[in-house]
């Protein structure tokens, strides 16, 4: 049996420096600590441009360098998002490949080579085998876009139709990891929780008797910011599974190793819609929902930005390698 985990780290690039401290010294730091000195543990992480772009704005060049290290010895996974957390699913495909794209770039910039594969001049990041859509943003149309770009696995909500577990996707290349969402909800969302209800969703009665291998996916920042006690529990969660011999590996290692079902389509989905939402055709509650007359003019005022985007120049070109 085993757990895989992925922790969303993120701050939007307006963030305040003040903030932005105390949640690197509430989280970031305790956090990667954590996973440094895990025993017999990897972790996926999605570190979008963004958050990288504020370490190094603030002087914490430690943490990426540490972030690399932890990379390199494959103590850790990376995966690819979008560098500044749009919607994907509510923007042009143009502008949604040319996010991925600039995280791409990004993340090589901090986390990768600076040359090719035989010296040349260039940006290189390797082994970005998973995709993270920002608030697990889903649909059919974004799904051809990863693909397209080489991802091998994308993360999605229960919401997108299916049930925990590995999955084909019909007319696609792409695996289909759908999050246990009962776990990772109650990690991210329930408060004076000891590590007994967390273990609870990973026990066989809970499954229909069956011993299943679980993803978890919440914000890092669940772990010492939304909660103080986050990085205990997850400190003696991560012990507990351990000690019952459960495995702690990759979302990369929880793919090749489960059994793939049957190839499926799915659902436009995210991981903020309840089940209720989603039927109602509520997708993004959060941050689109059709009452919300705030949110309405939050649109409006995209859509303008939208259709000025093709004139606005792109942030970086072949033979930049500085990033803005």
């Amino acid at each position: 049996m085993a757990v895989a985990i992925l922790l969303h780290l993120y701050q939007p690039i307006t963030q305040t420096e003040q903030s932005f401290r105390e949640i690197y010294n509430a989280c970031y730091l305790p956090l990667l600590r954590l996973i440094k000195n895990k025993r017999n543990s990897k972790f996926t992480l999605n570190v979008p441009l963004s958050l990288i772009q504020q370490m190094q704005r603030y002087g914490y060049k430690s943490w990426i360098d540490d972030l690399k290290e932890l990379k390199e010895s494959e103590k850790i996974e990376l995966t690819g998002s979008a560098a500044y957390h749009p919607i994907l699913t509510k923007i042009p495909a143009e502008v949604a490949q040319d996010e991925i794209i600039l995280n791409e770039y990004g993340i090589g910039y901090y986390l990768g080579r600076h040359s090719g594969f035989e010296g040349e001049a260039g940006i290189l990041i390797k082994n970005l085998n998973g995709f993270f859509p920002p608030e697990l943003g889903l649909n059919s149309n974004l799904v051809k876009l990863i693909d397209s770009l080489g991802y091998e696995w994308v993360i999605a909500d229960e919401t997108c139709g299916h049930k925990r577990g590995v999955y084909s996707l019909k007319g696609s290349k792409l695996k289909l990891v759908v999050r246990n969402r009962d776990l990772s909800n109650a990690i991210a969302f329930k408060r004076s929780i000891n590590v007994k209800d967390l273990l609870y969703f990973t026990n066989a009665s809970y499954h229909e008797g069956k011993d299943l291998d679980h993803v978890v996916v919440v914000d890092g920042e669940t772990f010492g910011h939304h909660y103080k006690e986050g990085i205990y529990i997850l400190d003696t969660f991560l012990e507990e599974l351990l000690s019952r011999e459960i495995e702690v590996i990759s979302v990369s290692e929880f793919v090749e190793s489960s059994e793939q079902r049957e190839s499926v389509e799915i659902k436009e989905s995210s991981w903020g819609a309840s089940d209720f939402e989603a039927n109602s055709g509520i997708l993004y509650p959060m941050w689109n929902h059709p009452e919300n007359e705030v949110h309405k003019l939050q649109w409006d005022l995209v859509g303008l930005a939208l259709d000025n985007y093709k004139n606005v120049n792109k942030p970086f070109s072949d033979g930049n390698e500085t990033l803005p």
